[in-house]
């Protein structure tokens, strides 16, 4: 039908894209809105033909749907057209109430989005997106049941953060990112056409830099000359040391074995690609790493690790004390840890940064090796103690 057209939101994207349509009343006059469902693979998207390709699973009850709202909505826009009742208007109030469009559906449309998203991928970063934004839904009704999409403002955004400060606790950049959860839903919400609220876009919270440890050289060492009695323990020993000693991600640890060592110019490096950017790196096989890696072990869960890593680190007399900085209720706090009680994965790929940057490396070495995009992602993971490096002063000046 000519005066519809159907496409995808963004066709250059590689991965999902949403349904959109574009409606012709009259030359340069356009209505165009999303088609309510989950996003589909874009590569399953027959552009000529404005449908789902035959060979996706869904594609004939997708297909079906489209060429039913396309007949209907064709047919409504000639009898307006006939009438003289044709406008954006009416063919707006029209398609919102063809495709269960209401603007006042907060909830509703909040519980949809948050199964597309635990839907449309099996990747478990996004399945966690859909438990984070249950985690909001909860909070958020918690705190008022009644809300609409209207209510998302300023205000709302100030009163919503003392409450979350004052009864849960949170520290200021949880609440940032809640809030940036709150407005991804309230921009997913507009693209379909729920509501046309903007009061929700300004609204920010002053983030500060996460204190977070890492194990210098001496407590590394601490732990290459361990054995843990357990399995289970040794393991994650063997594991988090791979992490330390490469800055790998956790998803590439398992990759990181004596079979993938290989000889340049006399020189031993093992090769792997990484998982998040696909890069062929090649990691110096030094001689700690070489050790561990002929000790037998097995890749273990993300889950696992970071419950065993803990245990194995209190063991291990891993227990300097770390001092942690955060703005917890709107207020700074100052808390004092045992280093083995604030572990968790995210410690190896830091510690090699850290290391790394103590030892004079150069920092696009590191990056390289890292598999660090860019200058302000690698920052993050550079955070050295209070006295870290001190001493190279008294040296220069001395």
């Amino acid at each position: 039908m000519a005066s519809l057209k159907f496409y995808l939101e963004n066709p250059r994207c590689k991965d999902y894209a949403y349904i959109r349509c574009r409606l012709k009343l009259k030359p340069g006059v356009y209505h165009r809105f999303y088609i309510p469902g989950e996003k589909i693979p874009v590569a399953y998207w027959n552009i000529k033909a404005q449908r789902i390709k035959e060979n996706h699973r869904n594609a004939a009850s997708i297909n079906t749907f489209l060429d039913t709202i396309a007949y209907r909505i064709e047919n409504k826009r000639r009898t307006a057209l006939m009438d003289g009742s044709l406008s954006i208007h009416n063919m707006k109030i029209y398609i919102d109430d063809l495709l269960g469009k209401k603007s006042t559906d907060f909830w509703g449309t909040l519980d949809m989005i948050i199964k597309q998203k635990e839907a449309v991928t099996t990747s478990s970063d996004r399945n966690n997106n859909g438990k984070q934004y249950r985690n909001i839904k909860n909070k958020l009704q918690a705190y008022n049941s009644n809300l609409t999409f209207s209510d998302i403002n300023n205000d709302f955004y100030h009163r919503w953060i003392t409450y979350l400060y004052e009864v849960h606790e949170i520290n200021i950049n949880t609440a940032d990112r809640y809030i940036k959860m709150v407005k991804t839903f309230m921009r997913e919400a507009s693209k379909r056409g729920y509501h046309q609220n903007t009061a929700y876009l300004d609204y920010k919270v002053k983030t500060v830099p996460a204190s977070l440890p890492y194990f210098s050289l001496e407590e590394l060492d601490l732990l290459f000359k361990y054995r843990a009695k357990q399995d289970n323990l040794e393991n994650t020993r063997i594991n988090l040391l791979k992490g330390c000693y490469t800055g790998q991600r956790f998803s590439d640890w398992h990759k990181i074995t004596a079979n993938n060592i290989i000889d340049i110019n006399g020189a031993q490096y093992i090769n792997i690609s990484q998982q998040k950017t696909k890069n062929q790196v090649l990691l110096p096989a030094h001689s700690k790493l070489k050790s561990i890696l002929q000790i037998d072990h097995h890749s273990v869960s993300l889950q696992n690790f970071n419950k065993n890593v803990k245990v194995l680190c209190k063991d291990a007399k891993l227990d300097s004390p770390f001092i942690k900085h955060t703005y917890k209720s709107g207020k700074y706090k100052q808390m004092v840890y045992k280093k083995h009680e604030v572990t968790s994965s995210h410690i190896g790929r830091r510690s090699f940064a850290c290391n790394s940057i103590l030892q004079g490396l150069n920092t696009e070495l590191i990056m390289k090796v890292g598999g660090w995009k860019d200058y302000s992602s690698f920052q993050r993971y550079v955070q050295l103690s209070s006295t870290d490096g001190l001493e190279q002063f008294e040296a220069a000046f001395n």
